[in-house]
């Protein structure tokens, strides 16, 4: 899966992504450490990659500027496991790429104590029991 890894969250990340077979960028290392949001966008729109972040204003922005595209996956409640939040996401990478690839670009919720959940409009879905 194409993915590119938000200024919040840590590079460390990326590469760990990177080694389960992910092709993962980080936006430090493809000069939008310090890009606004549509920056970010428009790199993840031009290169088919998935947002992964820990900014949900960012759905906000995407509902109003009328987008669909990018999809991203909003990660919640993980601020000091960095292995529980690796765990998560390569467990749940695969029905997140199922799901886009069947249905098209969504937003997806990735939390330590609920289900990933996923929308590309109301009603929410839920996709797995997560913790």
């Amino acid at each position: 899966m194409r993915i590119l890894v938000d200024q919040n969250l840590p590079r460390s990340l990326q590469t760990q992504l990177a080694e389960f077979g992910h092709d993962c960028l980080h936006t430090s290392e493809v000069g939008l450490g310090m890009a606004s949001d549509p920056e970010v966008f428009k790199c993840c729109e031009a290169e088919g990659r998935l947002l992964i972040t820990g900014d949900k204003k960012l759905t906000k922005y995407l509902a109003e500027s009328g987008g669909s595209a990018p999809s991203l996956v909003i990660v919640r409640g993980f601020s000091g496991s960095r292995n529980e939040l690796l765990a998560t996401l390569v467990s749940t990478l695969p029905l997140i790429e199922s799901r886009i690839r069947d249905q098209g670009e969504a937003i997806f919720s990735v939390a330590v104590d609920r289900p990933t959940r996923g929308a590309t409009s109301p009603p929410v879905e839920v996709l797995s029991r997560g913790g």
